[in-house]
């Protein structure tokens, strides 16, 4: 009689010899209330739908948004983490600046 199972290579992993590799979670998005949270396009001055107040500070008119589901619901997720045409608008700098803690030198090596 023959055996059915084709027989296989053994691999070091399962020998022991090399741990296996662990298996990559997937990226967990974070939940927000508005469905562009977390894209840098929502803070983008070149976005031409950014809700950011930011008149005169566009070098380039970016139209990603057009074709992210999470715009209009059709088209393909568009969620960017980063972005070549990315410039931070003034009004979200400031709000980032007021987050920074400025630490004195003198007392930090004291």
């Amino acid at each position: 009689m023959q055996d059915d199972r084709k027989a296989h290579q053994i691999t070091l992993q399962e020998l022991g010899i090399i741990p296996k590799e662990p298996k990559r979670k997937e990226e967990v998005r974070k939940q927000y209330a508005f469905p562009c949270g977390g894209c840098v396009c929502s803070h983008c001055a070149n976005n031409v739908e950014t809700p950011d107040t930011c008149t005169g500070e566009m070098k380039e008119p970016c139209f990603t948004c057009d074709y992210c589901k999470h715009y209009d619901g059709k088209g393909t997720d568009r969620r960017l983490q980063d972005c070549d045409k990315y410039i931070v608008t003034d009004e979200h700098a400031r709000r980032l600046r007021r987050h920074m803690k400025i630490i004195n030198r003198r007392k930090a090596h004291q």
